[in-house]
């Protein structure tokens, strides 16, 4: 299993960055249909925490962290993140 953990700074508001997760679910499922993003791109979402685990074991997966990551830095600038890693091989 790989994943990709995304840990925000406590000013994070984390509503916002739900509603850019649901983006970034949107564009992954126009790549790769609902049912295979349903199924290979799943994540864990942890507002209490400040943290977005995502599953990147399967491409769309990959994708969703990828485009997800790429909006973030758009959206609410490098600095929200307080730290970004990843675990485990593709």
């Amino acid at each position: 299993m790989c994943t990709m953990t995304f840990d925000f700074q406590p000013m994070a508001d984390m509503s916002e960055i739900a509603g850019t997760l649901q983006l970034s679910c949107i564009a992954v499922e126009s790549l790769f249909g609902a049912v295979r993003t349903q199924v290979q791109a799943s994540y864990q979402f942890r507002p209490g925490e400040q943290r977005l685990v995502i599953d990147m074991t399967d491409r769309p997966g990959q994708m969703l962290a990828l485009i997800f990551l790429g909006y973030v830095n758009k959206e609410f600038g490098v600095g929200v993140l307080r730290r970004l890693e990843r675990k485990g091989a593709v």
